[in-house]
């Protein structure tokens, strides 16, 4: 039996902000879920960690929540460079945060959700949200009777109003698998899946400031025939998908991936990036019936996450201003 890993990971490499937030405080807030059969939904939700941009932060708590496994990761440090503050890791490269959860017992529910933040005062110019937010690495893989997600929020904000917003959910189910790997030969979008599967990745970019630039897309496979794809302010992707055994990859090149741009005035500037690991197990579909109710599953469990995603929000920024 496959033990199902979803995990987001996001890199900060291409992400800066303009002037020095060095000095500001920066925070990690976590919250882990847990549950299987006969054991309530447990929740893990912490002090948020805090830590001076400049100083940088790391950290890499595990845990096993009603048997499951749920784990959070961070190590991120900034850097003052050419009137710009960058995001660096402790020993200089690329500084990132990150989610996982794991299933160990079924049926069950694991969830991991890690969120970066960092605010500050803002004498003006132009934020930048780069296409590479949407392609950084992100697993969510299955097994029968399990529907996984690895999904990304990263966003600015400005004077608590957000202003550029890039969101991403990868999903697999029933076996299915969906991989994003941000570098080397391999680097790009990977959907696996047999006939009865599910797998699909969606990307949704929203620029308050240029409602022009906003954009979406969202790519299914359904385990026969070619990806079926819809795109709104882009290019189509789907000519660029190329077959793999079981299934189709889009190179990294390909994926579409505009960046989001604001020119904003002096006020309050903030940061914030959730990373999301989620995997449910229910019982094997063995009717039409049964596999019908799992698509409702599916439905609830998007709803759950909306709210989740909601409430975390609201927690970073009522423990941060």
């Amino acid at each position: 039996m496959m033990v199902a890993h979803p995990f987001k990971e996001s890199s900060l490499k291409d992400t800066e902000i303009p002037g020095d937030f060095t000095k500001n405080d920066a925070s990690i807030t976590i919250h882990w879920e847990g549950s299987k059969e006969g054991v309530a939904l447990q929740k893990f939700d912490p002090p948020p960690t805090t830590f001076k941009l400049g100083d940088g932060g790391v950290g890499n708590p595990d845990g096993r929540l009603a048997g499951q496994g749920q784990s959070s990761t961070w190590n991120i440090k900034g850097v003052f460079n050419f009137g710009r503050t960058l995001f660096t890791n402790s020993s200089g490269g690329v500084g990132f945060f990150r989610a996982d959860a794991c299933l160990t017992d079924k049926p069950a529910f694991s969830l991991a959700s890690t969120a970066f933040k960092v605010t500050g005062g803002f004498d003006g110019g132009t934020v930048k949200l780069t296409g590479n937010n949407v392609k950084d690495d992100a697993l969510a893989d299955s097994d029968a009777g399990e529907m996984s997600k690895a999904s990304g929020d990263s966003l600015f904000t400005f004077n608590g109003t957000t202003i550029l917003d890039v969101t991403t959910v990868l999903q697999a189910q029933f076996g299915a698998t969906g991989s994003i790997v941000d570098d080397g030969p391999n680097a790009g979008l990977t959907l696996l899946a047999s006939l009865g599967q599910f797998v699909s990745f969606s990307a949704v970019g929203t620029d308050s400031a240029d409602p022009s630039e906003s954009f979406s897309w969202l790519v299914t496979f359904t385990g026969t025939g070619r990806p079926v794809v819809t795109a709104d302010g882009i290019s189509d992707p789907s000519s660029f998908f190329l077959p793999v055994a079981g299934g189709w990859f889009l190179q990294f090149d390909a994926m579409p991936s505009p960046d989001l741009s604001a020119d904003l005035g002096s006020g309050q500037l903030g940061f914030v990036g959730v990373d999301t690991a989620q995997v449910i197990a229910v019982p094997e579909p063995s009717s039409l019936i049964s596999l019908v109710a799992g698509f409702i599953g599916v439905l609830s469990l998007r709803r759950l996450v909306a709210k989740q995603g909601l409430n975390l929000r609201a927690a970073v920024a009522s423990n941060h201003g």
